[in-house]
C-alpha cells in the first residue's frame, strides 16, 4: 500500500506540472513563484473546500447533495478514505526529512532553497564518504505543497470560482482511525484536512444518539465485531466529533440525521448550514431529493 500511494504521488507532480502550466495560460491561477535562482515553484492550491466526515447509514450521501444544490458547489462521493493513505504518506515523508541519520548529520532540508546545482554538489561531496540511504532535500513545506496539489488537480480541477470536497463514512473509529489509537489519529488528520486548500470547513454527520437501536443499519452491515466493540467505537466517533465541533466553531458544525428529515427543524438546519458556509441563508436546499433518501428510514 505503501509503496502504491507513493508511486501515486510521484506520478501526481507530474500531473500538476501539466495542469500549472494548462491554469496559468487560462489565467485561473497567479502563477508559480520562484526563487533566487529563477526557479519555478510549484503553488497549485484549492481555494474553498468542504469536507463531510460522517458515521454510516447517516444521510451523508443526502447532505452531499444539499451542497450541491448550490451552483458553486461540487462535493464529491466516497473514495474509500483515500486520503487516509495520503495523509499515511505524508507521515513517512515528514518522518524521512527529519529521523534518519543521514538527515540529522548533513540537514539536508537546510538546503532547500538551493539550485539543483548546489544540490548535486552537495551530494557528490558527501556521497565517496558516507552510505546516504534517507537522502534528499524535502523540507516539509514542499510537501504539504505536494499534497495540496494532488487534491487540487483531482478536486479542485475547475479552477477558484467553485467550492469542491469530498464526504466519507470510514474516518471514524475503528475503520481509517484504528480502535487504541482513534482520537490520535482523528487529531492529527483534521489538521492535515484542514491543509488541504486555502479556507477548509468541515461538516461532522451522524445520528443524534451512538445507541445500538439508533444505529442498528449500520451495525447490520458489518456484524463481524461484537456489539460491545461497535459500540465503543462508534461513541467515541461521537464524542471526538463534539468536542471538535465545541472548540472549533469557526470551521466545524454538526449536523444528525434526524434534523435534516424532521420537516419541523430542516428548513432551519439549511439555513443554518448555509449561514456557517458563508452562504446566502435564503438559498433554497433541500436534504430529500435523492429517491434514496425520500424516507427517513433508506
Amino acid at each position: 500500500m505503501k509503496k502504491t500511494v507513493f508511486t501515486i504521488l510521484s506520478a501526481t507532480l507530474v500531473l500538476v506540472t501539466s495542469a500549472t502550466e494548462a491554469s496559468l495560460q487560462a489565467g485561473q491561477h497567479g502563477g508559480n513563484e520562484r526563487d533566487g535562482n529563477n526557479e519555478p515553484r510549484l503553488n497549485l492550491v484549492a481555494d474553498r473546500c468542504v469536507f463531510i466526515l460522517a458515521t454510516g447509514q447517516s444521510g451523508s450521501t443526502a447532505l452531499m447533495d444539499a451542497l450541491n444544490q448550490l451552483p458553486h458547489y461540487l462535493i464529491r462521493g466516497e473514495q474509500w478514505a483515500a486520503f487516509w493513505n495520503i495523509y499515511e504518506s505524508y507521515l513517512n515523508f515528514k518522518w524521512t526529512t527529519t529521523e534518519p541519520l543521514s538527515q540529522l548529520k548533513f540537514n539536508w532540508t537546510a538546503y532547500q532553497d538551493a539550485s539543483l546545482e548546489t544540490i548535486k554538489r552537495l551530494y557528490d561531496q558527501e556521497a565517496p564518504r558516507e552510505k546516504l540511504p534517507w537522502f534528499n532535500e524535502f523540507p516539509q513545506e514542499r510537501i504539504i505543497a505536494a499534497v495540496r496539489s494532488y487534491y487540487a488537480v483531482l478536486y479542485g480541477y475547475y479552477g477558484q470560482s467553485f467550492v469542491s470536497g469530498f464526504k466519507d463514512s470510514r474516518y471514524v473509529c475503528g475503520r481509517s482511525f484504528t480502535t487504541d489509537r482513534c482520537a490520535e489519529f482523528f487529531n492529527g488528520f483534521l489538521p492535515f484536512l484542514r491543509s488541504l486548500c486555502n479556507k477548509v470547513k468541515v461538516l461532522f454527520n451522524s445520528r443524534a444518539s451512538p445507541s445500538l437501536a439508533a444505529n442498528i443499519k449500520l451495525y447490520d452491515m458489518d456484524r463481524s465485531r461484537s456489539e460491545e466493540d461497535f459500540l465503543k467505537d462508534l461513541n467515541e466517533t461521537h464524542a471526538l466529533y463534539d468536542s471538535y465541533v465545541a472548540g472549533n466553531p469557526d470551521h466545524a458544525f454538526r449536523v444528525f440525521y434526524e434534523d435534516m428529515f424532521d420537516p419541523l427543524k430542516n428548513a432551519t438546519l439549511a439555513m443554518k448550514i448555509l449561514n456557517f458556509l458563508d452562504e446566502d441563508p435564503a438559498t433554497p436546499i433541500r436534504f430529500n431529493r435523492m429517491p434514496a433518501s425520500n424516507t427517513p428510514d433508506s
